[in-house]
């Protein structure tokens, strides 16, 4: 039921002007997941200001990082760059696949299928960018905030 309510919220929106800072929320949400196997670099960036919603730019990340741990077979590592960029990589197993598709879900998985279908949704609204891809056995999403920066 949580999944679907967080569907829900991406495709009505989060609604209202907002801005929040990207490192902060960042290091909230990975707090928050209290996991060892995640790590972050931040490239010493101390302040990322965005014209995104916090409680959006959480949901999205959380899930993100929650997938990454769920569905792969190491240590999560987020990644911030200026623009601001973040990319969150974890290994999988040979064959992985990212499945884009509403309640698209791999064989053995114990989720509903919508975790990518909330991240891309919520990304779209916001005007972020979304990208996955699978290299190898490195899975790499990467979510690009460069059109919602503040100076």
């Amino acid at each position: 039921i949580e999944r679907l309510l967080q569907l829900s919220r991406a495709e009505a929106g989060i609604d209202g002007h907002a801005r929040c800072d990207l490192v902060r929320i960042i290091r909230i949400v990975i707090s928050a997941e209290d996991r060892p196997a995640i790590t972050s670099d931040d490239g010493d960036i101390e302040r990322a200001m965005i014209a995104v919603h916090p409680d959006a730019v959480a949901l999205l990340l959380g899930n993100a990082i929650r997938n990454a741990i769920e569905h792969g077979t190491g240590s999560v590592t987020l990644t911030l760059r200026p623009g601001p960029i973040l990319q969150i990589r974890n290994p999988v197993a040979p064959g992985s696949a990212f499945r884009h598709e509403t309640f698209a879900k791999s064989a053995g998985s114990t989720g509903a299928g919508l975790g990518l279908t909330i991240m891309r949704k919520m990304a779209e609204r916001n005007g972020l960018g979304f990208d996955t891809r699978i290299d190898g056995q490195m899975a790499t999403l990467t979510l690009d905030f460069s059109a919602r920066a503040l100076a």
